[in-house]
């Protein structure tokens, strides 16, 4: 799919440049004598894009926008609306923040151009204000967007970036702060094999790419997901992290994973600010919770996994938590 869907000489590229620039950053390293922790909630951003009928099936898809009247009118459904704010400090002068948030980080694609969207927009204008290196991460997402509250104008665009600069400078300010040493950081990571959705059988998949005689989105479908079951039957495995500071954690999970994955991180460490960052490894796209594959819907016929990931997801996620 090089050149058809992504430029791979870019994108190679581009990792060795991240690689040279974090190298390079080692030189300019400060001491870190305190960590800071904050949190706001985000008002009339996220909203789930999953709304369940009386049946227990999907009645409505809500992407990341909408102009239909039903679509808006129905209720937010589960998310997780607090950005938290972790902060590195050098006695009284902040060095780095690190931003979370859930949420689909767009509000209008496919018009040619490329953009940091809404997201990328609050965090650069955060960053601007605060005059700190800020790294926003995205939450367990895969099933919340904006749909809601988002028409796909540029007009909205930029309330949605307000709204979520707003939440990022709040958080900031609620900042608390406590000493911190090399002792207090313990880091966690486990590599596990996430169990593949049945569907995925490699003859009927290689049938199908053959028999296409053009490229259509479904020949991206169907060749991606021919090259994640083949690159797990040749091992590959993928990685949930975690990394301790303190009484702060930040959690490290797979793929597009549902918020219901982030929510319930909160009851595993009560007491505790755990920062919860989705995308680790993209291969197994979509995962879902295990009663959303009877459901229906976008994300779960988009999901390279079965509905026993949520055993295998849940169990590791306590293992690097501990």
């Amino acid at each position: 799919m090089n050149g058809v869907v992504s430029d791979e000489r870019f994108l190679r590229q581009t990792i060795e440049n991240v690689g040279v620039a974090v190298e390079q950053s080692l030189k300019n390293a400060q001491p870190i004598t305190h960590l800071g922790f904050g949190e706001s909630k985000v008002e009339k951003v996220a909203s789930n894009r999953r709304i369940i009928g009386k049946d227990g099936k999907m009645a409505i898809v809500r992407f990341s926008s909408s102009t239909d009247s039903a679509v808006k009118a129905a209720p937010e459904g589960v998310i997780d609306p607090w950005l938290k704010c972790v902060s590195f400090w050098n006695n009284e002068v902040p060095v780095a923040v690190l931003t979370y948030y859930a949420t689909h980080p767009q509000s209008y694609y496919g018009t040619g151009d490329v953009s940091c969207d809404f997201i990328g927009i609050a965090r650069n204008q955060f960053e601007k204000s605060l005059r700190i290196s800020s790294v926003h991460f995205n939450g367990a997402g895969g099933n919340v967007a904006a749909g809601k509250y988002n028409d796909g104008s540029a007009t909205v665009r930029m309330i949605l970036a307000k709204r979520v600069e707003s939440a990022m400078k709040t958080a900031f300010l609620n900042t608390e702060k406590i000493p911190i040493k090399s002792t207090d950081l313990v880091w966690k990571s486990k590599w596990i094999t996430l169990p593949l959705a049945t569907d995925l059988i490699e003859d009927e998949l290689r049938a199908t790419l053959k028999n296409m005689k053009e490229y259509t989105g479904e020949t991206e479908l169907t060749a991606t997901k021919l090259a994640w079951l083949t690159e797990v039957e040749k091992g590959r495995k993928v990685q949930m992290s975690s990394l301790r500071l303190g009484n702060t954690w930040l959690l490290n999970i797979p793929g597009e994973a549902f918020v219901e994955y982030q929510l319930a991180v909160k009851a595993l460490r009560p007491g505790d600010h755990v920062c919860t960052a989705a995308y680790e490894e993209y291969g197994p796209v979509y995962i879902g919770t295990k009663i959303a594959y009877t459901q229906g819907g976008f994300e779960t016929g988009y999901s390279f996994v079965s509905p026993e990931v949520e055993e295998t997801l849940i169990k590791t996620i306590k293992e690097v938590l501990q």
